[in-house]
């Protein structure tokens, strides 16, 4: 799959109207693909999302959530999907910027699950202005859970973070 010289955004009048916001961009299932020179902004939320469970952690004001999924509850009947992979996912020459989050990238989609994000590439990206003014989020450029396979940043810039100081990667029991 190739998703290139796009622009995803949301528009800033709905910020303030108590609407929660599924991110930007949503990947669950998916092998080999190719994400390059894409725009992605107004990462906005203001509050949890709501999924079809109930609210979803860590979603809300992500530009991107990156997580597979391999079961799903939808009016009480659960579904099992244990081939889906996120896996070989190349995200380069983007640009995100004005969002209360950046990447939220979730190994697993529960722990000890045999369904694992892995091999993923980040290169040449600018990340900018992320933060609390965007709405609810963790103001975080990256937040990886759940310990995802092999993953690589390299060459990227992180620029406007509010309130963070110096830190720009949040990483729990992820391999870099």
């Amino acid at each position: 799959v190739e998703f290139s010289g796009n622009y995803l955004h949301k528009d800033l009048s709905l910020q303030n109207s108590g609407i929660s916001f599924w991110p930007l961009l949503y990947v669950t299932a998916v092998q080999r693909m190719l994400l390059n020179g894409n725009i992605l902004e107004n990462g906005i939320n203001t509050g949890p999302i709501m999924g079809i469970d109930g609210p979803m952690q860590f979603t809300g004001g992500n530009a991107i959530v990156i997580t597979p999924t391999e079961s799903l509850t939808y009016q009480g009947v659960n579904y099992q999907f244990p081939w889906n992979a996120v896996q070989d996912v190349t995200f380069q020459n983007n640009i995100i910027r004005h969002g209360a989050s950046g990447i939220y990238i979730a190994g697993q989609a529960a722990q000890n699950s045999s369904v694992v994000a892995q091999r993923l590439d980040f290169e040449n990206n600018l990340i900018y202005d992320i933060g609390p003014q965007w709405g609810v989020g963790q103001g975080l450029l990256t937040l990886t859970l759940n310990g995802p396979g092999p993953t690589q940043f390299n060459h990227n810039t992180f620029l406007g973070v509010a309130g963070l100081g110096p830190m720009t990667l949040n990483v729990l029991n992820g391999k870099f």
